[in-house]
């Protein structure tokens, strides 16, 4: 996918909602690569009528999120003949968001068009004043949005998780209901979400590049618990990187991590290497742990560091304590963090932050990895 413009993260949400670049554009550069060529005598402002067209004007409103992406694509291709609309839909997947939208109000313009479902305040499924974590002077390891990777968009608002514009998992109370959790309560799997993510996957064009993960922007109060549920199941697709979206002095930067799969086997070259440092950092209600599992840098039993809170001072003593144990372990990138599930993200998102890097910017542990926590 697209990336997401610093400039739309600005804007209302609900002024920018369609702007979030969506899948269902990408498959309709597939289709207007592919489907009938020619002008068909249809005119620029019915071709983008029809391109322009809402979900409940195509008649797919009512189909399940993950396929309705296919299905409005095929609506269109039915029916779009004009040659240039199509053309430029050819090339709008390789345009970054901002170029993108200023095509789209070009197109839009010269139609003489009055909305588009693509443009217009409120036609998509984002919801209005969300909010993004804000990082501080520790958070030094967050990385400007990469503008080139493939990637897509979550959305989490106080009443629902929103993927490409469509809302897939009503939320109550901010939170995911039991009954749509897998396994009930307790569960880390939204079926909805997994199925949804499968379905971007599969709609990578086979010629074009696949899908590296997803960005997510997740309100600051959200739990811990809630962002866990959804990267195991956008996992279950495939997927293994995930950019966290926040602000940093009033831009918008990404905090990126991986979920990585196990080895399935141990080879004789694995028993050769030298074992990993293992180093972890753990966050509970009330304290943060810096230790390793190999036991060169604290253990669980006796840690490298305890701290006697959970607020910036503290996340700037686990940074420090990181830079420490990296110059004697210079090789070393991974690292696991983990949190208790009702850990918000704000505060996630600065430690995670944290631990990648150095006040001064200089790299710490790159290689962030996520733990489900321990009671």
């Amino acid at each position: 996918m697209g990336p997401i413009d610093e400039a739309l993260l600005d804007e209302p949400l609900s002024r920018r909602a369609a702007r979030v670049p969506r899948r269902a554009i990408a498959i309709v550069v597939l289709v207007a690569a592919c489907g009938n060529g020619g002008g068909g005598g249809q005119s620029l402002r019915v071709g983008m009528e029809i391109l322009c067209a809402s979900d409940e004007e195509a008649g797919v409103e009512n189909v399940a999120p993950a396929e309705r992406h296919a299905a409005k694509s095929k609506w269109i291709d039915a029916r779009l003949k004009n040659r240039e609309v199509r053309d430029v839909f050819a090339r709008i997947g390789d345009l970054p968001p901002a170029a993108r939208a200023q095509v789209l109000v070009t197109l839009v313009a010269r139609a003489k068009l009055d909305r588009c479902d693509g443009l217009t305040p409120g036609g998509g499924a984002l919801p209005p004043g969300l909010k993004l974590p804000e990082l501080g002077a520790a958070a030094s390891g967050a990385v400007p949005l990469d503008d080139g990777a493939p990637m897509y968009t979550i959305v989490v608002s106080d009443t629902a998780v929103v993927i490409e514009g469509n809302a897939v998992v009503a939320l109550e109370n901010g939170d995911v209901p039991a009954f749509e959790r897998e396994g009930g309560a307790r569960g880390l799997m939204i079926p909805k979400v997994r199925e949804m993510a499968r379905a971007l996957v599969a709609a990578t064009p086979p010629a074009g590049r696949p899908l590296v993960g997803a960005r997510l922007l997740v309100r600051p109060d959200a739990p811990y618990e809630l962002f866990m549920q959804l990267i195991m199941s956008v996992k279950a697709a495939g997927l293994k990187r995930y950019d966290i979206v926040a602000r940093r002095d009033g831009a918008a930067v990404a905090v990126p991590i991986e979920l990585p799969d196990m080895p399935s086997r141990v080879s004789a070259n694995d028993l050769g290497r030298a074992p990993e440092l293992g180093m972890i950092v753990a966050v509970t209600r009330d304290k943060m742990l810096v230790f390793s599992m190999s036991g060169v840098e604290g253990t669980i039993q006796s840690p490298k560091l305890t701290t006697a809170g959970v607020a910036a001072a503290d996340i700037a003593r686990v940074q420090e304590t990181l830079a420490e144990i990296h110059a004697r372990h210079g090789d070393e990138r991974r690292i696991v963090v983990m949190f208790d599930a009702a850990i918000p993200m704000q505060l996630v998102t600065e430690t995670l932050a944290a631990v990648r890097a150095k006040p001064d910017g200089g790299p710490l542990f790159t290689d962030v990895m996520l733990g489900a926590g321990f009671e």
